[in-house]
């Protein structure tokens, strides 16, 4: 078994530049084999810039036609992506985020990912038009606490007014004076 001598698989890896993959099939053996060989012969492993790059690659001048390449982008996009978890995810400061299919007529209000805040999504649902960048959708706190992730995701219509940048300060600053009233006005 020429794997198991240190010269010899050095000579092939370093000298011969031969990858771990053909020199598997040399032996019929796997790669993991002599993987495991360079591993217990202290055989270091080439580094990004020495590997099998070029000509040797067996990907190299190999392209995909523009139609593999417009197909696989539609294919991975959404509900399609491998990593998928049904397009609902939390953002760091507590709210629901919801992705959205570039059909529905929301899409304006998406972010670079498709994805909208659902409380924007709702009420923009509830007044039948997007929202528009400096329109906020403010969470009133009725059921928890004002700032509290849950109050965050209590997206109940109920719980959200809309309302402006100014407006929006102006309940906050009354909220974190301790106005009692600033929530029923």
């Amino acid at each position: 078994m020429n794997y198991q001598n240190r010269e010899w698989l050095y000579n092939k890896y370093w000298v011969e530049e031969l990858s771990t993959h053909e020199i598997a099939r040399l032996c019929k053996v796997t790669s993991m084999t002599i993987w495991n060989w360079m591993v217990k012969l202290n055989i270091l492993r080439r580094t990004l810039d020495k590997c099998n790059l070029g000509e040797k690659n067996h990907f190299y001048g190999k392209h995909h036609t523009e139609e593999t390449k417009r197909i696989n982008s539609i294919n991975h996009r959404g509900s399609n992506h491998n990593h998928w978890k049904g397009g609902i995810k939390l953002t760091n400061e507590g709210y629901i985020l919801i992705w959205i299919d570039s059909k529905n007529p929301f899409y304006v209000m998406k972010d670079h990912q498709n994805y909208i805040k659902e409380h924007r999504l709702i009420m923009a649902q509830h007044l039948g038009r997007c929202l528009a960048s400096w329109e906020i959708v403010h969470h009133k706190g009725i059921k928890y606490s004002i700032n509290s992730i849950e109050n965050k995701q209590d997206n109940r219509l109920e719980n959200l007014e809309l309302v402006s940048q100014s407006e929006h300060t102006i309940l906050h600053n009354r909220i974190k004076g301790g106005d009692a009233n600033a929530l029923t006005e």
